[in-house]
């Protein structure tokens, strides 16, 4: 099927962490956002919205973040959509309605026996004993999908559909043998969030870190739990091409990487891959290890102000080259392999790419004290260099830069 377009303020800068933990927090993040002039459109609250962390039951703590709508409300006045993590397993907690709930009317994944599966304790990505929702069973995609549409009628902007692609295929579900439902369990988990996000914002958007052939019909994707590296960097780059390659058009990864905290350089460069991708959010594990750009220090900072606005003067063109990519299935960050087929020089090139048809990024992916030179290739063809102005007449050369 032919991918769809998502939002226009989609397109914008995303600012998270796991997880800001009040409705203040993320309201001084906001605020700071504003007077530093950095243009932002979303905030997300990842997994600290409910009264107790990752006890995902789909309501807003009542101590945390009371009067959702009312907060809600005040950051849509100031230019912000609020995003919410959720995922498809459900906590063994005796105070989650929802467990409780899906438990005695069927909506889990089941075992042998025919009562409920429970992920074993060698599974991981998640906890131990958490049951799996089936979407596989309408009454389930149905179930969920009301909790959903709640919080999209409290003015949410966009659902962070988490995992999904780890199901156990020795567990029973509803419709389909799990040996087949493995790969396309994302694919029914992604669209039972989008028909109800669509169904009340009229917008085709998720946040999805899972994805299967026809994934792209609900975007946008994300790449998932990073280390803070260079090699990780270079990795998503990998991911994001490779993704691009397999019909996903919109692409996101967690700037500055997720697990751990990157140094500023690490984090200026990941920013600078970041903001020339689909959709741009920073994003890292644990409300100490936070991402956004002031608190590395007033050079990262003045580098992530830059391009961010560069990105907003860009959006323009960055939405024009979006609406293209659901006309043609081309990727936003597309191989140099797809563009010069005939070129046998980009066959293996892995650390450029263009951006649309029109710009050709070659960041920069490894630290200043290994090199200063960055070698890029440029097919045949007249290429302007964006900072300098300098037409540069290739015919398929290789450059150093410093």
């Amino acid at each position: 099927g032919a991918p769809r377009l998502p939002p226009l303020w989609s397109f914008g800068l995303w600012m998270s962490r796991n997880s800001y933990t009040t409705w203040e927090a993320a309201e001084e993040v906001g605020e700071t956002l504003r007077s530093r002039a950095i243009p932002c459109d979303v905030l997300h609250l990842d997994t600290a919205w409910f009264q107790e962390d990752w006890n995902c039951d789909l309501r807003f703590s009542s101590t945390r973040f009371p009067e959702p709508e009312k907060h809600i409300r005040a950051l849509r006045d100031k230019g912000f959509h609020v995003s919410l993590w959720q995922y498809n397993y459900l906590p063994p907690r005796d105070d989650n309605p929802n467990y409780r709930e899906a438990c005695e009317k069927g909506y889990t994944a089941q075992n042998r026996e025919g009562g409920v599966y429970r992920l074993p304790a060698e599974w991981t990505g998640s906890w131990v004993d958490d049951v799996v929702i089936d979407f596989s069973n309408p009454e389930a995609r149905e179930w969920y999908g009301k909790q959903i549409r709640r919080l999209m009628e409290m003015g949410i902007g966009a659902m962070k559909t988490d995992f999904g692609e780890g199901i156990p295929e020795d567990a029973s579900y509803a419709a389909i043998d799990g040996r087949f439902f493995h790969n396309l369990y994302p694919l029914a988990y992604n669209y039972t969030i989008w028909k109800e996000t669509r169904e009340v914002s009229g917008e085709d958007i998720v946040w999805a870190r899972s994805g299967t052939a026809g994934s792209q019909r609900y975007p946008v994707h994300w790449g998932g739990d990073s280390q803070c590296t260079f090699a990780a960097l270079a990795g998503t780059l990998r991911g994001a091409l490779s993704a691009g390659i397999s019909g996903i058009p919109f692409f996101s990864h967690d700037i500055g990487g997720f697990i751990g905290l990157p140094t500023p350089e690490l984090y200026v460069r990941w920013a600078q891959v970041g903001l020339f991708s689909s959709h741009s959010r920073c994003h890292g594990a644990g409300d100490t290890t936070y991402r956004e750009p002031w608190r590395f220090g007033p050079q990262a900072e003045e580098i992530f102000r830059f391009y961010t606005r560069l990105r907003y003067s860009l959006m323009p063109y960055i939405y024009r080259q979006a609406e293209k990519c659901t006309r043609t299935g081309l990727p936003m960050l597309r191989s140099l392999y797809l563009a010069y087929p005939e070129d046998r020089n980009v066959r293996h090139i892995e650390d450029e790419y263009l951006f649309g048809d029109d710009f050709l990024v070659a960041p920069v992916l490894r630290p200043l004290e290994e090199t200063v030179i960055r070698t890029l290739y440029l097919p045949a063809g007249d290429w302007v260099d964006y900072w300098t102005r300098e037409v540069i007449c290739s015919r398929g050369e290789w450059l150093d830069r410093e």
